[in-house]
């Protein structure tokens, strides 16, 4: 893992509006947060070489999975990399799978490793986290990656991960 790459993790959460940062503050006195990647998590994308962000397939059991989780009153967040500017468009996206119970509960970051700062700051809050993310990418090209410099961070940190393998058991 580059240096710089843990830099711009860094600043990218440091820059966090307020209203980010007061946000994830609410989830302290849970005793579990879920915390649930969108992109071949809850969408799948086929392998035409093309992704939709506007308007891309659910995953019917993810989705379901998170229905339930809402049902019992227990605190989902959703940590995407994906660009800012997306936001709209994914909240509008959660909303029509009627997943989105709560506006600021979307996260997006440039990069998948600027998931990470996200994590270790819930942690210190001592939130209970079970995080739900495939960490892969390249789907569209039906070339299946992994993110492996991030799944093996993640692994190191106290929380309950779930991954891929876990995302198409449900």
């Amino acid at each position: 893992i580059s240096l710089s790459l843990k830099f711009s993790a860094i600043i990218i959460f440091n820059l966090l509006d307020v209203s980010q940062k007061w946000s994830l503050r609410k989830y302290n006195g849970f005793k579990k947060v879920y915390v649930v990647d969108i992109d071949n998590t809850l969408t799948i994308y086929r392998g035409d070489g093309k992704i939709d962000h506007r308007n891309p397939e659910p995953r019917p059991n993810m989705v379901k999975f998170v229905k339930s989780i809402i049902a019992r009153n227990e605190p989902v967040i959703f940590l995407s990399a994906r660009n800012y500017r997306l936001m709209t468009i994914t909240k509008n996206w959660l909303g029509q799978q009627e997943i989105l119970s709560k506006t600021g509960d979307v996260f997006l970051v440039p990069n998948a490793e600027a998931k990470i700062p996200y994590l270790k700051y819930l942690l210190s809050k001592n939130v209970n986290v079970e995080y739900i993310d495939d960490l892969s990418y390249n789907h569209e090209n039906n070339q299946v990656k992994f993110y492996q410099h991030v799944i093996d961070q993640v692994m190191e940190l106290d929380i309950d991960y779930k991954g891929l393998d876990y995302i198409a058991s449900i």
